[in-house]
């Protein structure tokens, strides 16, 4: 027999009388609660619904939110529409919110994440107007700033910095590298940010948006400053000079004692080069063997070039088995490059050492990284 409910699909239809017994329902019941249709027509609707059936005897139409039992007990969100009348019973109308409901929770924990975040995260509307969308507390705590959609990126931003402000909204922008900028704060003082964005196209290839996480790298800054004001830097290859590495080495040969590894590079036929092809070509030589070094190894460790054509790596709190993989990883990363480069290919005699100590020891693990390195220089030859 066919009912008034009969080709409902997504929505669960269900007429109740006024002692609650259903009296029809429509025939997904079985996809919705588990239920066949038979199985709940006659049963009492309490069965089904945590609230108490008298709390939705009220007259009129209602829109709520109520919890219902499938046939395993599992208890699920619905969006319920209710026309109740006291004479007849109800007519009511679930559609399971569930899965919204989880994404409301996961955006208000996302919410959350965001907003206990030490960096700056934001996100900057571009078409149809240039705005923000959200902006973290963080703003405050950084440049003492409110979280005012009516702040601008182009208002506190340094003169000489504000060309890199207009590129975060150019189309042609390349945003896989980050972005640093100096950003004044209500003391008037100018702040150093890097910013990471990323950028947002709408359907036509436009820019529409773009989102970004900002970090007060003031500090690091100051401290770049100041080791190029102490002369720790080398001109050429933008590494950290024979000064640098000798005050780490002072470091851990009397104060700290690390285990260490020391790794020795001598870049190979580098008077050759200067003799055949000019001193410019030589320079661009160790110039290209500093990037695959800076490339390679990361930032916390420090690289020196510490002679000529002399290099060094110094690892702290490593493993032997670690100083050895980074020895033999350097090397392929070197004959990989190669390839790419066979008309002038950079060589590299190296060596390495370890010591699970550092504290008076420091001049002999220079030394066995050396002599392995110089054996292996009269071994290429």
């Amino acid at each position: 027999m066919n009912t008034e409910f009969e080709n409902i699909s997504k929505e669960l239809l269900i007429k109740v009388n006024l002692s609650g017994v259903i009296t029809d329902i429509s025939s997904n019941c079985h996809n919705i609660l588990g239920y066949d249709k038979a199985q709940m027509l006659g049963s009492n609707i309490d069965r089904y619904l945590v609230e108490d059936y008298e709390y939705l005897l009220i007259d009129g139409l209602n829109n709520l939110e109520l919890v219902a039992r499938n046939i395993v007990g599992i208890e699920k969100i619905y969006d319920a529409t209710i026309y109740s009348d006291k004479t007849v019973g109800l007519k009511i109308s679930l559609i399971d919110i569930n899965r919204y409901k989880e994404i409301e929770m996961w955006e208000k924990n996302f919410r959350i994440i965001l907003e206990n975040s030490k960096d700056m995260v934001y996100l900057y509307e571009i078409i149809p107007e240039q705005k923000f969308i959200y902006i973290n507390h963080t703003i405050q705590e950084m440049i003492g700033m409110s979280q005012s959609p009516s702040t601008t990126p182009f208002d506190i931003a340094h003169p000489d910095d504000l060309h890199i402000q207009y590129e975060k909204i150019n189309p042609m922008t390349n945003f896989d590298k980050p972005m640093q900028m100096r950003m004044r704060n209500t003391q008037g003082e100018y702040i150093w940010f890097e910013d990471n964005v990323i950028p947002f196209y709408n359907s036509e290839g436009d820019l529409q948006a773009i989102s970004g996480v900002c970090r007060n790298i003031q500090d690091r800054k100051e401290l770049e400053l100041k080791l190029e004001e102490l002369g720790l830097r080398d001109t050429l290859t933008e590494l950290f000079n024979s000064n640098y590495y000798h005050m780490h080495e002072r470091r851990l040969n009397d104060v700290d004692d690390n285990s260490i590894g020391l790794i020795m590079c001598d870049l190979d036929d580098l008077k050759i080069i200067n003799d055949s092809f000019g001193h410019a070509c030589g320079d661009k030589s160790l110039i290209n063997f500093a990037q695959i070094l800076k490339s390679y190894f990361s930032e916390e460790i420090v690289i020196a070039r510490i002679g000529g054509d002399e290099f060094i790596v110094l690892l702290e709190n490593v493993t032997k088995d670690e100083v050895r993989n980074k020895y033999f990883g350097l090397q392929q990363s070197m004959k990989d490059i190669n390839k790419c480069n066979e008309m002038l290919p950079l060589k590299a005699s190296i060596g390495w050492a370890y010591s699970p100590t550092s504290l008076g020891i420091m001049e002999t693990v220079f030394k066995k990284a050396d002599i392995m390195m110089y054996k292996n220089k009269v071994h290429r030859r």
